[in-house]
C-alpha cells in the first residue's frame, strides 16, 4: 500500500496531540500491518509524546 503523504502525517500526528492536550486516555493501540495504517498510529502516538512497541 502507499505511505501516508506529508499531509496525511500531519494530521494523524495532530489527532495525536489533540488527545494528549485534551487528556484522552489511551491504553493501547493497535494497527493492521499496512504501512500507512502504522504511520497513522506511530504519529498519533507520537502526537501523544509516546512510544509504540
Amino acid at each position: 500500500d502507499a505511505p501516508l503523504t506529508l499531509r496525511g502525517l500531519q494530521q494523524s500526528w495532530n489527532v495525536g496531540n489533540a488527545f494528549a492536550q485534551q487528556s484522552i486516555p489511551i491504553a493501547a493501540c493497535y494497527s493492521s500491518p499496512a504501512i500507512r495504517c502504522i504511520q497513522t498510529a506511530d504519529q498519533i502516538l507520537g502526537g501523544m509524546n509516546r512510544k509504540s512497541k
